[in-house]
């Protein structure tokens, strides 16, 4: 019988995970591929909507981390096709943008998580492990050390002391020296009394669609909330009535007059006067007088036009108009 010990099993080798980075800027693509093939992970990327759907067509990805705001098929139209066919169904998708607010449709939609440019490098690896089983990175404590806290908590000038020099204990003080009591603190004067804080300015609100029943009544139910509610017919209209009233909030549907709002909402935030104006936007689908392929086709309309609308920097899409859901968004503007 032989005394050589039995040889331990040969470790399993690393699951290979292979993910897809989208995004127009190539710094952001190349510094991210650079830290995950740091990681352990295979990585592709594609600068282009349209280059991604043909490397997803090629090889399906683990995980799909891509932007939001892209030329050409945008972020939004390719995560609606990554979530609707069920070839990726168990494909995780991550979504970045610099557009925080974006993050709550994304999130009611099903994204496994969404960053906020910029952030952490790290975090993400660490939340595509968790999801895909990949390798996770190696985050550093950024804690302060006992040395550093140590050093923070001395006074500008002032010396550690070492373990073998204790402070000398002070000597105390002769009689002459000895502190004299206080003087009595003087009476202070009775504070006038403080004026009512100013009454809070009026919200200007635009609103803007084809639907005269759903304009007029989302303008209804924010003037009794004491809003000024501005009713506009048409996108020309409306870029140059924002430029005018320069509003807090812009309501629109998806669909001006008939077409995808997209291209106002992109000329809004370019617009000085509303650069930091926030944009709602809505849908509104009225049955009545069409048939059932007209009805078909301006449900495909809305779902365009959505995604187009999202991609232009749309602050939050409500959906289709109801008067119980619009309530909350009223209630939000007042506050």
């Amino acid at each position: 019988m032989s005394d050589k010990p039995a040889e331990s099993p040969a470790p399993d080798a690393k699951k290979e995970v292979k993910i897809l980075i989208v995004d127009d800027d190539k710094v952001t693509t190349h510094l991210l591929e650079a830290k995950f093939q740091a990681a352990g992970y295979t990585v592709d990327c594609a600068n282009t909507g349209k280059d991604a759907l043909d490397k997803l067509k090629a090889a399906k990805p683990n995980a799909v981390i891509l932007d939001v705001l892209m030329p050409g098929v945008g972020g939004y139209q390719l995560f609606s096709y990554l979530k609707e066919d069920e070839t990726f169904k168990d494909v995780a998708v991550f979504v970045m943008s610099a557009r925080r607010k974006m993050g709550d449709t994304f999130t009611a939609s099903g994204v496994e998580d969404f960053f906020v440019k910029p952030f952490k490098v790290n975090e993400m690896i660490a939340k595509v492990a968790s999801r895909t089983g990949g390798p996770a990175p190696e985050i550093k404590d950024e804690s302060l050390s006992d040395e550093q806290a140590k050093e923070a908590a001395l006074q500008p000038g002032q010396e550690p002391a070492s373990a073998e020099q204790a402070p000398a204990a002070e000597a105390p003080k002769p009689a002459s020296e000895a502190p004299k009591p206080a003087a009595a603190p003087a009476a202070s004067p009775v504070p006038p009394p403080e004026a009512p804080p100013p009454a809070a300015a009026k919200k200007t609100v635009m609103i803007a669609g084809d639907s005269k029943a759903a304009v007029s009544k989302m303008s209804a139910m924010l003037a009794e909330k004491d809003c000024q509610a501005a009713v506009i017919e048409d996108s020309k209209q409306l870029l140059a009535k924002a430029k005018e009233l320069k509003p807090n909030i812009i309501i629109t549907d998806i669909l001006l007059n008939k077409f995808p709002a997209h291209e106002t909402i992109r000329r809004l935030h370019r617009q000085p006067e509303t650069k930091t104006t926030k944009i709602i936007a809505y849908s509104c689908f009225d049955k009545e007088g069409l048939g059932d392929g007209s009805s078909h086709q301006r449900k495909l309309d809305i779902e365009s036009a959505k995604a187009l609308c999202i991609d232009a920097g749309v602050d939050l899409f409500i959906g289709e108009f109801s008067p119980e859901q619009f309530l909350t968004v009223v209630q939000v503007i007042v506050k």
